[in-house]
């Protein structure tokens, strides 16, 4: 059983950056070095499987050059468009960014004709930002054209909103997630100790709760409780996952 994982907007392609360092590592063949080999990456073509979305081509730069001669990512699964973004409004990601929204679903489509059997669908991006909107619309075409596959939110919240829109954006946003999402992995960064690298403490929680080389070697907890499986996120509304996987790296 395989999976693909979707990072959307500027906050969602710089947590990706950080976690796929951490997975092409793991996922180094201690044989072969130049070999990557496990459920997260394709084997024959030795780049990831994910795609990053962003209206703006800025913020994709790191996913760009990320692994230098031997990229992370196929450059067909880097999906842009330019300087186009979202508007920091939900509504805008949601019903005006159709072209970025069929661009996004047909390389989705050609992942998932890659796999066997596609058994989760991850969905990673910020709630108050313009681009929740864009996620939102993917995950609820993603829950009819997949419907046998987990569909996973992974939903990060910045310091605060800021302004009235974000926090517009992520009610609404939410709201997507409790409807479609199967399970859900939240975090607040309010509730976390100031750091200069927030997402990359976040990529880094999460390499040790998806990352099974990982996942032996730490202590793992949601929502107070430790050592709690992925399944049981399914009877909770959203799981703030963190670990001692930050200490370690």
């Amino acid at each position: 059983m395989t999976s693909v994982h979707l990072a959307l907007g500027q906050t969602g392609a710089d947590v990706a950056s950080h976690f796929w360092r951490i997975a092409a590592g793991e996922a180094a063949d201690e044989d072969d070095k130049k070999r990557r080999k496990g459920a997260l990456f394709d084997v024959r073509r030795q780049t990831a499987r994910a795609i990053i979305i962003d209206g703006d081509d800025r913020a994709l730069e790191g996913c760009q050059l990320l692994g230098g001669r031997r990229p992370v990512f196929d450059a067909r699964d880097i999906v842009t468009k330019g300087n186009f973004g979202c508007g920091k409004c939900f509504g805008m990601g949601f019903s005006k960014r159709e072209e970025l929204r069929e661009m996004a679903e047909e390389r989705l489509r050609r992942e998932a004709e890659r796999c066997s059997r596609v058994g989760t669908l991850s969905f990673l991006f910020s709630i108050d930002g313009g681009t929740s909107g864009l996620a939102s619309a993917l995950l609820q075409g993603a829950r009819d054209d997949y419907p046998t596959s987990t569909l996973l939110g992974v939903a990060l919240s910045r310091r605060g909103f800021g302004t009235p829109m974000a926090a517009y954006n992520a009610c609404l946003a939410l709201h997507q997630l409790t409807e479609y999402a199967d399970a859900s992995i939240w975090r607040d960064y309010a509730c976390d100790a100031p750091t200069e690298e927030p997402n990359a403490a976040f990529a880094r929680d999460l390499a040790g709760l998806l990352l099974p080389r990982l996942q032996d070697n730490i202590e793992r907890q949601f929502c107070g409780q430790r050592d709690v499986v992925l399944r049981c996120c399914t009877s909770l509304p959203f799981c703030d996952v963190r670990s001692t996987l930050s200490k370690r790296l």
